[in-house]
C-alpha cells in the first residue's frame, strides 16, 4: 500500500497506518511520510514522488505492486501530482482514500473483514418488524 500525506495530516493518518501495518500490508510512502511513519515505529519503504524520477509511485501502481492508496494533499504542486495518482488508481482499480477519516474507515473495514468476515442481515433482524 502507498501513503503520501500533507504534513498537517500525518498524525491523523497514523491510526490507519498502524492498523494496515498490523494486518501485514507492506507500506511504501513518499520520503517525508516515510520518515514520519518510521519515527512512529511503522515499517515503511520510501518511494519516489511523481516529480522525483523513475521508478516512481505511478510506476509501482502500474506494475500492480500497490493495492491501496492513501493520498492526502494540501498545496497546488501536490494536488497536481495527486491527480496522476488518483487517475492511475481509478484506471487500475486500486482503492484509495483522500482523507484521514476515509483512510481510517478503510483500515477498520479491512481489519473487520480479515478478522471475522462479513455477514448480511435484514433491517427486521436488527430492529424487528417495524
Amino acid at each position: 500500500m502507498f501513503i503520501t500525506v500533507a504534513d498537517e495530516s500525518k498524525a491523523d493518518v497514523l491510526p490507519a497506518a498502524r492498523i494496515l501495518g498490523s494486518l501485514g500490508f507492506t507500506i511504501v510512502a513518499t520520503k517525508g511520510t516515510a520518515a514520519y511513519l518510521g519515527e512512529q515505529g511503522i515499517a515503511v519503504t520510501p518511494v519516489k514522488k511523481v516529480c522525483e524520477g523513475r521508478p516512481d509511485v505511478v510506476d509501482h501502481m502500474k506494475n500492480r505492486e500497490i493495492d491501496l492508496v492513501i493520498n492526502i494533499v494540501s498545496d497546488k504542486r501536490t494536488v497536481r501530482d495527486s491527480m496522476i495518482i488518483r487517475q492511475t488508481a481509478l484506471l487500475y482499480g486500486i482503492p484509495y482514500a483522500t482523507t484521514a477519516a476515509g483512510a481510517q474507515a478503510m483500515a477498520q473495514a479491512i481489519r473487520e473483514r480479515e478478522g471475522q468476515g462479513l455477514s448480511v442481515k435484514s433491517l427486521q433482524e436488527y430492529y424487528g418488524d417495524i
